[in-house]
This record gives structure tokens, sequence and C-alpha cells, in this order.
């Protein structure tokens, strides 16, 4: 035993020498990692933060580009409605001159007022409606076309508009 102790006792500052070296080359490693950890966790944070950024200007762009896109479709539906009340109001002005001059046209014809005799029709009778609209019913058809050419136009642009939002 004593040559085991005897060893030991020689070899004993060499093993608590290796030791200390092992927990220096511990100690240094890890620090090296702690300093990788803590460059890491930076740059991750700056990560978040520019993803935040670039988060809030994607929104911002995308609500401003709504906006345009609502701005654009109210500026187009304004339009569409001008130009259909102007083609009605052009269509009704039309009946209401074609009414005038056959209401003229009807009236000069006599040149006396026969009594008893009742007066001529203000316009055409049933039977002869059914070769063609009565005066009304061609009004109405007619402001229903416009309604429906509007209608397509107003999609067609709405249409497009929402095209150039994409």
């Amino acid at each position: 035993m004593s040559l085991a102790l005897t060893l030991l006792s020689r070899i004993w500052p060499y093993l608590l020498g290796g030791a200390a070296a092992i927990a220096a080359w511990l100690y240094a490693d890890h620090r090296g990692y702690s300093r990788a950890e803590a460059i890491y966790t930076a740059q991750i944070a700056q990560l978040q933060a520019d993803v935040r950024q670039k988060t809030a200007e994607a929104q911002a762009q995308a609500i401003e580009a709504a906006r345009n896109q609502e701005v654009a479709a109210t500026r187009i539906t304004q339009d569409v409605s001008d130009e259909y009340q102007a083609r009605i109001a052009a269509l009704r002005a039309r009946y209401d001159g074609l009414l005038a001059k056959a209401r003229a046209d009807q009236g000069g014809s006599r040149e006396t007022d026969v009594p008893g005799v009742p007066d001529a029709a203000s316009g055409p009778d049933a039977a002869t409606c059914e070769a063609g609209f009565p005066a009304e019913d061609a009004l109405i058809a007619s402001i229903q076309a416009e309604q429906l050419v509007g209608l397509q136009e107003w999609v067609r642009q709405q249409q497009k508009n929402a095209e150039t939002a994409k």
C-alpha cells in the first residue's frame, strides 16, 4: 500500500493540475457558448423587430390599397349612375316630345268641333298595340334596356378596377 500512496502523492499535483486545466477549458468553452448565445439572441430579436416592421408596412400598404380601390369603385358607381340618369332623362324628354307632337297632330286635323262626336283617340287602341308596344310600354322597355346597359358597364368597370388592384 505504501507504494500506491507514494505513487499517488507524487502524481497528485499532476492530477490536480489536469483537473484544473479541464475545468478551465470547460469554463472557457462555456463562456464561448454564452457569447454565441448572446449573439444569436440579439440576432433573433433583430429579426423579430424587422418582421414586425415589415408586417406593419405591409398592413399599411394593404389598407391604403383598399381605400384607393374603394374610392375608385365609388367613383365608377357615381359616373355610371350619372350617365344612366342622363340617358333616362333624354329618353323621357324624347317620349314627352313625341307625345306632345302626337297630340298636336291629332288636335290640328279637325277644323271644327262637331257636337255629339267623341274626341279622337289620343293613342292607338288595344288592337293596334298587338302589332307593337304602346308608347308607355316602349318607354318602360327603353328604360329597362338602359338599366341593363348601365349595369353591364358598371360591372365591366368594377371588374377592371378589381383586377388593377391585385
